[in-house]
Formats: structure tokens, C-alpha cells, sequence
């Protein structure tokens, strides 16, 4: 019900609605940047880098590329991106005796730190892939 001078009160508090609103809005805000402009970021290159390890695994399926010249394609496409990623960490399978008729599975693991304001973090990260081939 309105009180004197129209003002909505909360039931519990006594508060007017919208009182303290606005640094409550301020602060999410502010939140919702650092986030974007700290962890979203990682999570943006992490799917393109995902991305990647597809577009890298399908035509290796049906090619001849051996395990270590796809390691050092996705391994440079993580360096472009500025994934903090070593060859090591790209396990790369090829199962299978031709053309067409194997398997390429291609995986990496790896975690980027975040620094937010009071809230430091690691993001942990494991992209994979897997082609079949029709045969």
C-alpha cells in the first residue's frame, strides 16, 4: 500500500523500492565488465581454438598428415592465438590404415590464470576432437 507521499515500502524493511537500487546496479555492472573483459576473453579464444582442432581433424582424417604435422599445425594455431600451450600437451591418435578409413583424435588440456579484482582464478581447459572416416 502507499504510504504518505506515495512512496512504495517494502514490507519487510520500511525501504522505499529503488532507494539503494542504483549501487546495487553499479555493482553489477562493474562485475559483469571485469568478467567480460578478464575471463571472457579466455573463454572466446578457447573456442576458437576449439574451433580449430575441428577444422584441423577432418581434413587430417582423410589425408596423409602424419601425428606430428598435425601436433605442429594445432600447436601453431595456439601460438596465434596466445594459448599458453606446449607440444606436449596436444595428444594427437590416428587409428587406422588408410585414407578415409581411420580414426584422427585430437586433444590439449590446459589452464589460464585470471586475475579479477579479489577473486583470483584458473580456468581449466580441454578441447578434443574426433573424425571418423566414411570407409
Amino acid at each position: 500500500m502507499p504510504a504518505a507521499g506515495g512512496d512504495i515500502r517494502s514490507r519487510r524493511s520500511g525501504a522505499i523500492y529503488g532507494q539503494n537500487q542504483t549501487p546495487v546496479r553499479i555493482g553489477r555492472n562493474c562485475r559483469r565488465h571485469i568478467w567480460w573483459r578478464g575471463g571472457n576473453s579466455s573463454v572466446f579464444l578457447q573456442l576458437q581454438f576449439e574451433d580449430s582442432i575441428q577444422e584441423e581433424a577432418l581434413p587430417s582424417t582423410y589425408g596423409t598428415k602424419t601425428e606430428d604435422a598435425i601436433r605442429d599445425a594445432v600447436f601453431k594455431k595456439a601460438q596465434d592465438l596466445e594459448i599458453p600451450l606446449t607440444r606436449e600437451q596436444i595428444k594427437v591418435q590416428r587409428t587406422g590404415s588408410g585414407q578415409g578409413s581411420g580414426t584422427v583424435s585430437i586433444e590439449a588440456d590446459y589452464s589460464v590464470h585470471v586475475d579479477l579484482p579479489g577473486y583470483p582464478l584458473d580456468l581449466h581447459f580441454a578441447p578434443s576432437s574426433r573424425n571418423k572416416g566414411v570407409f
